[in-house]
Protein backbone atom coordinates (compact mmCIF):
# COMPACT_ATOMS: atom_id res chain seq x y z
CA UNK A 1 0.00 0.00 0.00
CA UNK A 2 2.74 2.44 0.97
CA UNK A 3 4.68 1.73 -2.25
CA UNK A 4 1.61 2.41 -4.38
CA UNK A 5 0.96 5.73 -2.64
CA UNK A 6 4.58 6.82 -3.02
CA UNK A 7 4.52 5.98 -6.74
CA UNK A 8 1.34 8.04 -7.25
CA UNK A 9 2.81 11.02 -5.44
CA UNK A 10 6.09 10.68 -7.35
CA UNK A 11 4.13 10.82 -10.62
CA UNK A 12 2.47 14.10 -9.62
CA UNK A 13 5.72 15.52 -8.28
CA UNK A 14 7.97 14.83 -11.25
CA UNK A 15 5.97 13.90 -14.34
CA UNK A 16 3.09 16.39 -14.35
CA UNK A 17 5.19 19.55 -13.65
CA UNK A 18 7.53 18.60 -16.49
CA UNK A 19 4.74 18.98 -19.03
CA UNK A 20 2.94 22.02 -17.60
CA UNK A 21 5.11 24.73 -19.25
CA UNK A 22 4.25 23.29 -22.68
CA UNK A 23 0.51 23.42 -21.97
CA UNK A 24 0.79 26.85 -20.38
CA UNK A 25 2.31 28.30 -23.59
CA UNK A 26 -0.31 26.60 -25.73
CA UNK A 27 -3.20 28.20 -23.84
CA UNK A 28 -1.58 31.49 -22.96
CA UNK A 29 -3.93 33.52 -25.14
CA UNK A 30 -7.12 32.16 -23.62
CA UNK A 31 -9.13 34.04 -21.02
CA UNK A 32 -8.29 33.54 -17.34
CA UNK A 33 -10.69 34.19 -14.50
CA UNK A 34 -8.22 35.97 -12.21
CA UNK A 35 -6.31 38.92 -13.65
CA UNK A 36 -4.31 40.17 -10.70
CA UNK A 37 -0.77 40.99 -11.77
CA UNK A 38 0.38 41.04 -8.14
CA UNK A 39 -1.59 38.51 -6.04
CA UNK A 40 -1.82 39.24 -2.32
CA UNK A 41 0.97 37.84 -0.15
CA UNK A 42 -1.55 36.38 2.32
CA UNK A 43 -4.85 34.69 1.73
CA UNK A 44 -7.23 32.42 3.64
CA UNK A 45 -9.54 29.53 3.02
CA UNK A 46 -11.00 26.36 4.45
CA UNK A 47 -10.97 22.66 3.65
CA UNK A 48 -13.15 19.61 4.06
CA UNK A 49 -11.86 16.13 3.45
CA UNK A 50 -12.03 12.43 4.00
CA UNK A 51 -9.19 10.37 5.38
CA UNK A 52 -8.05 6.80 5.84
CA UNK A 53 -6.22 6.30 9.15
CA UNK A 54 -4.13 3.34 10.19
CA UNK A 55 -1.27 2.26 12.41
CA UNK A 56 2.08 1.08 11.15
CA UNK A 57 2.96 -1.83 13.44
CA UNK A 58 6.38 -3.34 14.02
CA UNK A 59 6.07 -6.60 15.90
CA UNK A 60 8.36 -7.71 18.72
CA UNK A 61 9.34 -11.18 17.51
CA UNK A 62 10.71 -12.20 20.91
CA UNK A 63 7.34 -11.59 22.57
CA UNK A 64 5.04 -12.35 19.63
CA UNK A 65 3.96 -15.66 21.18
CA UNK A 66 3.60 -14.32 24.71
CA UNK A 67 2.20 -17.19 26.79
CA UNK A 68 1.82 -19.10 23.47
CA UNK A 69 -1.41 -17.16 22.87
CA UNK A 70 -0.89 -14.28 20.40
CA UNK A 71 0.47 -15.30 17.00
CA UNK A 72 -0.36 -12.34 14.69
CA UNK A 73 -1.70 -8.79 14.68
CA UNK A 74 -3.72 -7.25 11.87
CA UNK A 75 -4.58 -3.65 11.02
CA UNK A 76 -6.05 -1.76 8.09
CA UNK A 77 -7.08 1.74 7.01
CA UNK A 78 -10.35 3.09 8.50
CA UNK A 79 -12.35 6.07 7.16
CA UNK A 80 -12.35 9.47 8.85
CA UNK A 81 -13.42 13.08 8.34
CA UNK A 82 -11.41 16.33 8.36
CA UNK A 83 -12.19 20.07 8.46
CA UNK A 84 -9.66 22.87 8.66
CA UNK A 85 -8.66 26.49 8.07
CA UNK A 86 -6.04 27.50 5.51
CA UNK A 87 -3.49 30.28 6.00
CA UNK A 88 -1.30 30.80 2.91
CA UNK A 89 1.74 33.07 2.52
CA UNK A 90 3.11 33.68 -0.97
CA UNK A 91 6.90 33.41 -0.98
CA UNK A 92 7.52 33.47 -4.72
CA UNK A 93 5.66 33.09 -7.99
CA UNK A 94 5.83 29.32 -7.63
CA UNK A 95 6.34 28.87 -3.88
CA UNK A 96 3.93 29.17 -0.92
CA UNK A 97 4.15 28.56 2.83
CA UNK A 98 0.97 27.09 4.34
CA UNK A 99 -0.38 26.61 7.86
CA UNK A 100 -3.54 24.48 8.01
CA UNK A 101 -4.89 23.80 11.53
CA UNK A 102 -7.44 20.99 11.23
CA UNK A 103 -9.72 18.69 13.19
CA UNK A 104 -9.97 15.01 12.20
CA UNK A 105 -12.24 12.27 13.52
CA UNK A 106 -11.59 8.56 13.03
CA UNK A 107 -11.53 5.13 14.62
CA UNK A 108 -8.73 2.61 14.07
CA UNK A 109 -8.82 -1.10 14.85
CA UNK A 110 -6.12 -3.58 15.84
CA UNK A 111 -7.07 -7.23 15.23
CA UNK A 112 -5.41 -9.79 17.52
CA UNK A 113 -5.32 -13.36 16.25
CA UNK A 114 -4.86 -15.66 19.24
CA UNK A 115 -5.20 -19.20 20.49
CA UNK A 116 -7.72 -19.75 23.27
CA UNK A 117 -6.84 -21.85 26.36
CA UNK A 118 -8.81 -24.68 24.72
CA UNK A 119 -6.56 -24.51 21.64
CA UNK A 120 -9.14 -22.91 19.35
CA UNK A 121 -8.52 -19.83 17.12
CA UNK A 122 -9.71 -16.59 18.72
CA UNK A 123 -9.99 -13.10 17.20
CA UNK A 124 -10.08 -10.05 19.47
CA UNK A 125 -10.45 -6.52 18.08
CA UNK A 126 -9.40 -3.42 19.99
CA UNK A 127 -10.71 -0.09 18.69
CA UNK A 128 -8.79 3.15 19.13
CA UNK A 129 -10.96 6.25 18.74
CA UNK A 130 -9.15 9.44 17.76
CA UNK A 131 -10.05 13.14 17.80
CA UNK A 132 -7.01 14.74 16.21
CA UNK A 133 -5.94 18.37 16.33
CA UNK A 134 -3.52 18.68 13.40
CA UNK A 135 -1.17 21.60 12.77
CA UNK A 136 0.73 21.02 9.50
CA UNK A 137 3.29 23.49 8.14
CA UNK A 138 3.83 22.87 4.42
CA UNK A 139 5.98 24.17 1.60
CA UNK A 140 4.00 24.26 -1.65
CA UNK A 141 5.50 24.33 -5.14
CA UNK A 142 3.17 25.29 -8.00
CA UNK A 143 3.74 24.58 -11.69
CA UNK A 144 3.11 27.10 -14.47
CA UNK A 145 -0.55 27.97 -14.84
CA UNK A 146 -2.62 26.35 -17.62
CA UNK A 147 -5.54 28.71 -18.33
CA UNK A 148 -7.49 28.31 -15.07
CA UNK A 149 -5.75 25.37 -13.43
CA UNK A 150 -2.32 24.05 -12.45
CA UNK A 151 -0.79 21.17 -10.45
CA UNK A 152 1.31 21.45 -7.31
CA UNK A 153 3.19 19.37 -4.77
CA UNK A 154 3.53 19.86 -1.01
CA UNK A 155 6.01 18.71 1.62
CA UNK A 156 5.87 19.54 5.31
CA UNK A 157 5.98 18.67 8.98
CA UNK A 158 2.94 18.15 11.22
CA UNK A 159 2.13 18.17 14.91
CA UNK A 160 -0.81 15.98 15.90
CA UNK A 161 -2.57 15.99 19.26
CA UNK A 162 -5.12 13.27 20.02
CA UNK A 163 -7.80 14.61 22.36
CA UNK A 164 -9.24 11.12 22.82
CA UNK A 165 -5.93 9.50 23.80
CA UNK A 166 -5.93 7.63 27.11
CA UNK A 167 -2.97 9.04 28.98
CA UNK A 168 -3.43 7.20 32.31
CA UNK A 169 -2.81 3.51 32.72
CA UNK A 170 -5.36 1.22 34.32
CA UNK A 171 -5.22 -2.34 35.60
CA UNK A 172 -7.86 -3.59 33.19
CA UNK A 173 -8.53 -7.26 32.63
CA UNK A 174 -7.80 -8.61 29.15
CA UNK A 175 -11.52 -8.82 28.31
CA UNK A 176 -12.20 -5.14 29.04
CA UNK A 177 -8.78 -3.75 28.18
CA UNK A 178 -8.70 -0.50 26.19
CA UNK A 179 -5.68 0.35 24.04
CA UNK A 180 -3.89 3.47 25.22
CA UNK A 181 -1.82 5.75 23.01
CA UNK A 182 0.16 8.87 23.77
CA UNK A 183 -1.50 12.18 23.02
CA UNK A 184 1.26 13.97 21.05
CA UNK A 185 2.82 12.99 17.75
CA UNK A 186 5.17 14.58 15.22
CA UNK A 187 5.73 13.49 11.64
CA UNK A 188 6.06 14.54 8.02
CA UNK A 189 3.69 14.60 5.06
CA UNK A 190 3.92 14.75 1.30
CA UNK A 191 1.25 15.15 -1.31
CA UNK A 192 0.09 16.56 -4.61
CA UNK A 193 -2.91 18.46 -5.87
CA UNK A 194 -4.52 20.53 -8.59
CA UNK A 195 -5.75 24.13 -8.43
CA UNK A 196 -8.86 25.23 -10.36
CA UNK A 197 -9.33 29.00 -10.66
CA UNK A 198 -12.89 30.25 -10.40
CA UNK A 199 -14.60 33.64 -11.01
CA UNK A 200 -14.43 36.43 -8.40
CA UNK A 201 -10.84 35.72 -7.31
CA UNK A 202 -11.59 32.28 -5.83
CA UNK A 203 -10.10 28.87 -6.46
CA UNK A 204 -10.80 25.23 -5.56
CA UNK A 205 -7.99 22.77 -4.90
CA UNK A 206 -8.16 18.98 -4.92
CA UNK A 207 -5.34 17.43 -2.90
CA UNK A 208 -4.14 13.99 -1.83
CA UNK A 209 -1.64 13.78 1.02
CA UNK A 210 0.05 11.07 3.08
CA UNK A 211 1.19 11.56 6.67
CA UNK A 212 3.80 9.40 8.42
CA UNK A 213 4.11 9.68 12.20
CA UNK A 214 7.56 9.37 13.77
CA UNK A 215 6.76 8.71 17.42
CA UNK A 216 6.01 5.33 19.00
CA UNK A 217 2.47 6.00 20.25
CA UNK A 218 1.86 2.88 22.32
CA UNK A 219 1.34 3.65 26.02
CA UNK A 220 2.40 0.25 27.27
CA UNK A 221 0.88 -2.04 29.85
CA UNK A 222 2.27 -5.43 30.75
CA UNK A 223 -0.26 -7.62 28.94
CA UNK A 224 -0.79 -9.60 25.77
CA UNK A 225 -2.04 -6.58 23.80
CA UNK A 226 1.16 -4.58 24.26
CA UNK A 227 3.98 -7.06 24.75
CA UNK A 228 3.91 -8.29 21.15
CA UNK A 229 4.32 -4.76 19.71
CA UNK A 230 7.77 -3.23 19.33
CA UNK A 231 6.65 0.03 17.69
CA UNK A 232 3.28 1.60 16.84
CA UNK A 233 3.22 4.69 14.61
CA UNK A 234 0.46 6.60 12.86
CA UNK A 235 -0.16 6.97 9.15
CA UNK A 236 -2.97 8.90 7.50
CA UNK A 237 -4.04 9.17 3.86
CA UNK A 238 -6.12 12.30 3.19
CA UNK A 239 -8.14 13.58 0.24
CA UNK A 240 -9.06 17.25 0.71
CA UNK A 241 -11.17 19.79 -1.14
CA UNK A 242 -9.91 23.33 -0.45
CA UNK A 243 -11.73 26.60 -1.03
CA UNK A 244 -9.48 29.68 -1.15
CA UNK A 245 -9.57 33.33 -2.14
CA UNK A 246 -6.66 34.83 -4.05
Amino acid sequence: MKKIIILILAFFAFCVPAFTPMFAKEYKAKVQYIHRENPSHFHWGFLIGVSAMDFSVKMDKKNLSWNDTLYSLGHKFAPGFTVGIIGNMRLHKYWDLRLIPSLSLAERTLTYNMISPAGEPLVDRKKVESVLIEIPLDIKWKAARMINNRPYVVLGVRYTGDLAALGKKKDDSNEDYEMKIFRNDLGFSLGAGWEFYMPYNNKICLEIKMYFGLRDLLNRDNNIYCNGIDRLTSRILQFNIMFENN
